[in-house]
């Protein structure tokens, strides 16, 4: 009892912060709408099977763990509800160890706490990004100890890795300085012992490599998105503003400025400080550009430009002359403020707004069209797989591909699969297309959604006149 009350007193403000960043989640979390891309993973392991799973991870983009660990609640028909829940305690138990664990100051453990990332889009928005700061914190606690427990360290460093392909960069930059330092003790013992995690981690970027080697020329997005990507100048100033989530137009260039000055002044700070860290953050940057600006340039979202901010925190986090260098801390602190100036805004339109329409049709449908089982729909059939996920008893075909649709296939390769259209007078139709004669609107959604570039998502549904 004495140890509670003790650890009570010595702990009384984190333990607040942490009671308020669980009121204002969970708030947000009640208050949440799926959309597209979260419900894409839950109906693919709802309806594949593994090999398929895998299979389309792999064109995905994406790693596996994400799709195994919401599997098991798929399949045995939990509500899609579940993976909203999943992905808010991953975040909260990495909040829970940023404040009980970390050596990092006061101030800014709260700016990282309320900036838009982890107060908002990870533990909200439900998508592989949710594993992210987990792993990364728990990884910035071992890494001091890392040659005194180097499988715990290794395999904390092979499941990040595995959370999203954004992660790759920084982890094998760890890697390869942790081969190193092993590579010196071997000179010096002989203990081809020491060798071993060196040999798991190969295979693990070996395996990672080959799964999603000729991925970018099998995703028919990607290709779409690569044809359209502009001048490397305008993508360097896109990447900033992402970061700067609802810039004035005036201030863009002010804010681009300012975004690669502060990454400036700490590379600079950072090489002549400290090599390794310099390294780490350095390649991470690099390849997530890269990745960003060769593959995912029209698909970018706050959370790819947020993943650099949280790489930077986890340098910061291991650094060992954090009391005596200040402008370290001065720069972590105002990148984390520019996110946490922006929350009160995605709280406000989060409460107040759908973040997706979707969900409003799945209960539009569920209270007032019980009877029917299969619905034809008209539009680009991505944006229907949050409704399949809402109503898991329901069939829906895609009007235009001539398929029954839940995930969408991005497989550039896929032959069109001519399937028998379904006997049915109810069609759901999205955004620009419009049924005319045969055809009587009985539901509008709301077309102000958040998850929309346009801020616009209209579904209508219709049934066939008899």
């Amino acid at each position: 009892m004495n140890k509670i009350n003790t650890f009570l007193k010595e702990n009384i403000f984190n333990i607040i912060l942490l009671l308020v960043y669980l009121i204002i989640t969970l708030i947000l979390m009640f208050n949440h709408e799926l959309w597209r891309d979260e419900t894409q993973v839950w109906c693919i392991v709802r309806d594949c099977n593994i090999l398929d799973i895998i299979n389309k991870a792999r064109l995905e983009g994406h790693p596996l763990i994400w799709y195994f660990l919401l599997l098991p609640f798929a399949k045995l028909g939990c509500s899609v509800f579940s993976m909203q829940v999943i992905s808010f305690i991953l975040v909260f138990l990495s909040i829970v160890f940023l404040l009980f664990k970390s050596s990092i100051n006061t101030y800014i453990k709260i700016l990282v706490i309320f900036s838009s990332g982890m107060l908002y889009f990870l533990p909200i928005v439900a998508r592989n990004y949710s594993l992210i700061p987990l792993f990364l914190f728990i990884l910035a606690d071992l890494y001091p100890k890392r040659k005194q427990r180097p499988y715990l360290y290794i395999l904390t460093l092979i499941l990040l890795s595995n959370t999203h392909l954004l992660t790759f960069g920084f982890c094998l930059a760890l890697s390869l300085l942790f081969a190193f330092e092993l590579f010196k003790d071997f000179l010096i013992n002989k203990n081809i012992k020491k060798l071993i995690p060196v040999f798991i981690l190969s295979l693990n970027f070996i395996f990672i490599f080959l799964m999603f080697y000729n991925m970018q020329h099998q995703n028919h997005a990607v290709i779409f998105y690569a044809h359209q990507a502009k001048p490397f100048l305008i993508a360097v100033k896109n990447y900033a503003l992402i970061y700067f989530q609802y810039s004035i137009n005036i201030l863009q260039n002010f804010n681009a400025i300012l975004f690669y000055l502060l990454f400036l002044i700490l590379f600079i700070f950072l090489f002549l400080k400290s090599k390794k860290i310099f390294f780490i953050l350095f390649s991470s940057f690099v390849y997530i550009f890269y990745i960003f600006y060769k593959v995912w340039f029209q698909g970018i979202v706050y959370q790819k430009a947020y993943l650099l901010i949280l790489i930077v925190l986890f340098c910061y986090w291991i650094y060992e002359d954090k009391e005596k260098n200040k402008l370290f801390a001065y720069i972590v602190a105002i990148l984390f403020f520019i996110s946490s100036v922006f929350s009160v805004f995605n709280i406000f339109m989060e409460i107040n707004y759908n973040f997706s329409a979707t969900k409003q049709v799945a209960e539009y449908i569920k209270n007032n069209i019980k009877e029917e089982s299969c619905f034809n729909v008209v539009g680009y059939p991505f944006t229907f797989t949050s409704i399949s996920a809402y109503l898991p008893d329901k069939k829906f075909y895609s009007y235009i591909n001539n398929y029954y649709i839940s995930y969408y296939d991005f497989n550039s390769e896929r032959t069109t699969k001519t399937e028998k259209e379904p006997d049915t007078k109810y069609y759901i139709v999205q955004s620009d297309f419009v049924l005319n004669d045969g055809f009587k609107e009985i539901y509008k959604s709301d077309d102000f959604v958040l998850s929309s570039n346009e801020y616009k998502e209209t579904f209508r549904i219709y049934v066939k006149d008899e």
